[in-house]
């Protein structure tokens, strides 16, 4: 059965981002494209809008889409095993799965009445977490560390508590929480409650969170666990404007009217929202290295560049590489780098020439001198 979606050039050809020097590699190898296990053969059914992959301790694949109530999970090499979750209100059902991670063999999914699942990684149920009375919005759930978990949370309309919670290994305890909103975001803008909830966060081995705005404007914060979770915060040495307000005189009526929309709180109107940088993945390299991917749009018809910041593990600037190669990767503003498993392999979330959703696996080498 024919599960890959792969062109012989593809394969003969490695995505090389820009080197700085001789001695430095920062390299992507295109491995295949992923197609959704249940239609293999008929390109109408490939994933319609991918919204995250995690990957397990066996490199399986797991793969949600926008307002979807599955999870669909394959090998590490592209074969489709089985489907989790339904539409529905009782155990095991999800009207929309929100967000989800996996650690010590258990899935942990939020759905969107903010009922938390666990399954274990063969797919079965194994209990519901009752959350009711938490009033929250939960975007983000990830292993923080082998017995505690990281909840990224907020109150609709408010900018006056943290957003980063801490939780014991049963989902039952609060434990601490960090990252009150005015430290990273200007709660005046015009985009706020669009940003705050748009972060890329990664928890390093030794406990400290590195998030990036998916707006991104050039810096990546780190909050240290050792110190009451003080925030440092750094840069690059690239200026970025990470979105623009454009009118419908500047671009024209029906050019406008495609633009992302936003609702802007001070004029109880909606702006259109040109999106100049954007973080699309933040990951960890053998704990050597972090890696911010970055997607920069360079006018309103689109055209964008997609690179990879590279950071020291202790969040030192080293270097942007620039992906050159559009036949494998088309760079557009869509593209979403999701997980990195224990090979070293990431996978990413581009269209395909005609516009069709699609997973792509590459082959990550980085080596910096």
């Amino acid at each position: 059965m024919k599960i890959f979606n792969i062109a012989l050039f593809m394969i003969m050809a490695p995505v090389l981002c820009y080197m700085q020097s001789n001695k430095n590699i920062v390299e992507l190898k295109y491995l295949y494209t992923l197609v959704n296990g249940d239609n293999q053969n008929t390109k109408e059914y490939l994933f319609k809008k991918p919204t995250d992959v995690k990957i397990d301790g066996y490199n399986n694949i797991y793969v949600t889409e926008y307002h979807g109530s599955n999870i669909f999970k394959y090998t590490k090499d592209g074969q489709y095993l089985s489907t989790l979750g339904r539409v529905g209100n009782g155990p095991g059902e999800f009207n929309e799965i929100r967000t989800y991670d996996i650690f010590q063999n258990k899935i942990i999914v939020c759905g969107s009445a903010n009922n938390l699942t666990e399954y274990s990684t063969d797919c079965k149920l194994l209990r519901t977490i009752p959350l009711s009375s938490d009033t929250y919005y939960m975007r983000q759930i990830c292993n923080y560390t082998s017995n505690k978990y990281l909840i990224m949370k907020f109150r609709d309309n408010t900018a006056v508590e943290n957003i980063f919670y801490i939780y014991d290994n049963k989902l039952e305890k609060q434990i601490t929480s960090f990252g009150h909103p005015s430290i990273m975001f200007d709660t005046n803008s015009p985009i706020y409650q669009n940003e705050r909830s748009a972060l890329n966060i990664l928890v390093l081995a030794n406990g400290d969170v590195v998030i990036a705005k998916q707006y991104y404007d050039g810096k990546i914060y780190c909050y240290d666990h050792n110190n009451n979770w003080k925030h440092k915060v750094y840069s690059s040495n690239k200026e970025y404007r990470n979105y623009r307000i454009l009118s419908p005189d500047e671009i024209g009526e029906e050019r406008y009217n495609n633009l992302r929309r936003f609702y802007d709180n001070k004029t109880n109107k909606q702006i259109g929202i040109l999106l100049r940088t954007l973080s699309v993945g933040l990951l960890r390299y053998e704990n050597r290295y972090i890696l911010n991917f970055v997607v920069q749009c360079n006018n309103s018809n689109l055209e964008a560049e997609l690179g990879i910041e590279v950071y020291s593990i202790k969040c030192e600037y080293l270097g942007y590489y620039r992906i050159n190669n559009t036949n494998i990767i088309s760079k557009g503003i869509r593209t979403k780098v999701f997980c990195i498993d224990n090979d070293n392999c990431v996978l990413i979330h581009d269209n395909s020439p005609s516009g069709i959703p699609q997973i792509k696996k590459f082959k990550l080498n980085i080596d910096i001198k």
